[in-house]
């Protein structure tokens, strides 16, 4: 196809869009585009499905609702080009620069990968239509492209390849990403609200900043994902049924005291950035457990086995902890102003106190940078607690165990210290 004819085609379709009669929508389906300069060309609706537009200039073209079904794409300048509505399933974009492009709502689902020599003179447009809608369903490939500042508000991309892809500051609220590999990808400071992760792939990706607010992520592995500083809240409802299940049987022998329901045992399981807060998960054993980001705000735990779980950025801000076991736990950066981590006064079968003190146990826990302030740490232990750089400020250590805990850097203004000054002192040195 010659540029000239590219031209033509392009003002016919710009009579039809404007309805002007002898127009005729542009038809460019299967064909060889590669190398085309089309920037701020109007193919809105144009029909592009299964073209080759590899290496192709379309900056600032308006590609609203255009059908680029199993369109080849490689390589191509799409910056600020609208897309909104567009059809790209099964296109392939790997290496594309969409940076500032407007993606609202297109579908970049599983379709037809076709190039022109699948295409015979004897096909009837029913047959391509058919070849088209039988094809795999492969998710697009959009490896190593450029989507910085990018607009993807609702856009399709379940199962499509996203590994190594650039969307710094990019939105895409609502969007559908549910198996997608996004592997190394760069999501800094971008807007995931409500977004479906479902099964993706997040090995390597960088989440810093990022607002995952209301984002549902079904098993999905965020170990060697960088989150600092990401948003990310995960309800109950979002968790695999088992791990509901548990956690509502325990809430039932709550509140039952034990006659129906079961203690929840949660040991070693991934429940990072949970929103559990208020709840009641007293006597519950999540040794081992995955809480990194948690919201617990509130929760009781009263008795509870956190031994060795993982709670690094968790907020247990105003929590309940008494005669909890935190021994070897991960709380670095944590929330626990105003948290209660006192001893549990030992009552005999009659309820009668037993004058014995069941201390909340946070021996060698690791609660580096964590805000204690006003918290009530009264005959916890500390032993070999590394709270350097913590805040305990108007926090209450009366009677704890400070023995080898590592108080470097940590800000104790205003709070109560053990009676013990040698262990104090010794733990501050």
């Amino acid at each position: 196809m010659t540029p000239q004819e590219i031209v033509q085609i392009l003002a016919s379709h710009q009579d039809w869009l404007d309805q002007v009669r002898g127009g005729a929508r542009a038809d460019f389906s299967l064909q060889d585009l590669k190398g085309f300069s089309l920037d701020k060309a109007c193919l809105r609706e144009a029909k592009l499905a299964g073209a080759v537009l590899d290496g192709c200039s379309l900056v600032g073209a308006d590609l609203r609702k255009a059908d680029l079904f199993s369109a080849k794409l490689n390589g191509a300048d799409l910056s600020g080009a609208d897309l909104t509505g567009a059809d790209l399933r099964g296109a392939f974009l790997r290496g594309v620069k969409l940076d500032g492009a407007v993606l609202t709502g297109a579908d970049f689902r599983g379709g037809a990968m076709l190039s022109n020599d699948e295409r015979h003179d004897d096909d009837t447009k029913d047959s391509n239509d058919k070849r088209l809608s039988d094809a795999n369903t492969r998710g697009a490939d959009l490896s190593n492209a450029t989507m910085t500042r990018s607009k993807l508000m609702g856009a399709q991309l379940d199962g499509a390849m996203l590994n190594n892809v650039d969307l710094r500051k990019s939105r895409l609220d609502g969007a559908q990403l549910s198996g997608a590999d996004l592997s190394q990808t760069n999501l800094a400071a971008a807007s995931l609200r409500d977004v479906n992760l479902d099964g993706a792939t997040l090995a390597g990706t960088n989440l810093k900043n990022a607002n995952l607010k209301g984002a549902s992520m079904v098993g999905v592995d965020l170990d060697q994902a960088d989150i600092a500083g990401a948003n990310i809240t995960r309800s109950s409802e979002d968790f695999p049924p088992d791990i509901q299940e548990i956690l509502h049987r325990h809430f039932d022998w709550i509140d039952t005291n034990g006659a129906s329901g079961r203690r929840a045992e949660l040991i070693g399981m991934d429940l990072e950035f949970i929103a559990l807060s208020n709840v009641n998960l007293s006597g519950a054993t999540l040794s081992g457990a995955k809480m990194n980001g948690a919201n617990l705000s509130g929760s009781l735990f009263a008795m509870s086995d956190l031994s060795e779980a993982l709670l690094e950025g968790a907020d247990l801000s105003r929590a309940e902890l008494e005669g909890v076991s935190l021994r070897r736990a991960k709380l670095d950066g944590a929330k626990l102003q105003g948290a209660q981590l006192i001893a549990v006064d030992l009552k005999d079968a009659n309820g009668a106190s037993t004058g014995r003190l069941w201390p909340a146990n946070l021996s060698e826990t690791s609660m580096k940078g964590a805000d204690l302030t006003g918290a009530d740490l009264g005959h916890a232990n500390l032993a070999g607690a590394d709270l350097s750089k913590a805040i305990l400020r108007d926090a209450n250590l009366g009677g704890a165990n400070l023995k080898g805990a590592n108080l470097e850097g940590a800000d104790t203004t205003g709070a109560i210290m053990p009676d013990d000054k040698a262990d104090a002192q010794q733990a501050a040195g």
